[in-house]
């Protein structure tokens, strides 16, 4: 539903905090994979990443590409082996940046796979794949798969992301940084508006302020005029008028984590307050907010949510999009929900310690708008990553 420019190159901060993800709790994430391995009789599993999406493989080993492609091999009992997309003189920083000890440099791996496979499997062991045959380039799965073309393969990209599904209490720490920094992005942009800033000017604002506090990554969309009207869209030149509205939307990386922040900020130098379709829209995300929780709580307050969208779209001759989306070492991951359609029928399952966000886009003429904020999700309800109090959709006067 929210598209952003994927990067080729990642740019920003690169390094590891130790003290915010431990090498114990890296240590018992891999106590976890390999249980699953034996259950499932694996052997081996080969875990691919990128600049795009790597929230697979850097679950597992910490690392995060910066640029091009990684792939670790885990073995059910011998030591983790990381191959990187970088030069032979950038491992040693590369090796910083995981709790995998052995770091190669990505083409070594064509010559060496063979032989790391004849060492690890036994005679009837199974190779598993995580997000392999989904997001590995052509050349290299290939290669990769001439060198497997006699043994048993199995994907297990299904079974895998459901183990980082529901995050532990250092990765929520971690996220509420991440939805912090976000704010304080936010509140830039709102100290940025003036006379004749352009939507560009304040995408900088934001984009600047994200990684002086540490952002390893950061996409923002802000769209204003007619345009926020039709669609979301990565921010221009044009100049931010003095009326109307603005769809602010903002995501960051943060110690290899996401989080997103979508807002609606309407300009009105008069002080005027909120139109009756804001105030409805601002109320529905609120209860959508109030309701979400694990299990059939929240698959009920899903339903609610999607029956008042598109009762309050009808109402005022609006089309918009309405979904929750997870989010953690991937902007988007497990679950999605769409509210809107035949797919919201087919609630994915919502579990205690997931995060996701809500996200509403409603597009109308001088209507245009954008909620979005990570939650948590209990048994008995969520929890907000925001720390600070503040209305999704407001009025700047």
């Amino acid at each position: 539903m929210i598209k952003t420019y994927e990067p080729v190159v990642r740019h920003g901060l690169a390094g590891w905090d130790r003290k915010k993800i431990s090498p114990e709790e890296l240590q018992q994430r891999l106590s976890r994979i390999r249980t699953a391995m034996r259950a499932r009789k694996l052997a081996v599993l080969i875990i691919h990443g990128d600049a795009r999406q790597y929230g697979d493989l850097c679950y597992a080993t910490h690392f995060a590409p910066m640029v091009h492609e990684a792939v670790a091999f885990i073995p059910r009992e011998e030591n983790p082996v990381l191959y990187v997309g970088v030069g032979p003189r950038d491992i040693p920083f590369a090796r910083k940046l995981t709790a995998v000890e052995e770091v190669h440099p990505l083409a070594r791996l064509e010559g060496e796979i063979g032989l790391r496979l004849r060492y690890w499997l036994p005679k009837q062991g199974r190779v598993g794949l995580v997000n392999v045959q989904e997001s590995m380039r052509a050349p290299l799965y290939e290669s990769l798969l001439a060198d497997l073309s006699d043994l048993p393969l199995e994907p297990c990209t299904a079974w895998y992301r459901e183990l980082r599904l529901g995050k532990t209490a250092a990765e929520l720490a971690v996220m509420r940084e991440a939805t912090q920094r976000l704010d304080r992005c936010v509140e830039a942009i709102l100290g940025a508006l003036r006379p004749g800033v352009s939507e560009r000017d304040l995408a900088v604002e934001a984009d600047y302020v994200a990684r002086r506090q540490g952002a390893e990554d950061c996409r923002v969309l802000v769209t204003s005029g007619p345009d926020a009207d039709r669609f979301l869209r990565p921010a221009t030149v044009a100049p931010i008028a003095p009326q109307g509205r603005l769809l602010v939307y903002v995501a960051l990386a943060f110690e290899r984590y996401w989080s997103e922040l979508g807002s609606t900020i309407i300009l009105s130098p008069g002080g005027a307050d909120l139109s009756p379709a804001d105030d409805e829209l601002s109320r529905l995300y609120d209860k959508l907010r109030q309701g979400l929780a694990a299990g059939d709580a929240g698959q009920h307050a899903l339903r609610k949510a999607g029956k008042a969208l598109r009762l309050h779209l009808d109402a005022h001759q609006a089309t918009g999009e309405g979904e929750v989306q997870g989010i953690g070492l991937d902007r988007e991951e497990a679950p999605l929900q769409p509210l809107l359609g035949a797919a919201a029928e087919t609630a994915a399952p919502l579990r205690p310690g997931m995060v996701v966000s809500p996200r509403i886009l409603r597009f109308a003429a001088g209507a245009g708008a954008l909620c979005a904020e990570p939650l948590v999700l209990g048994e008995s309800g969520c929890e907000r990553l925001s720390g600070t109090e503040r209305v999704i959709l407001r009025s700047l006067r």
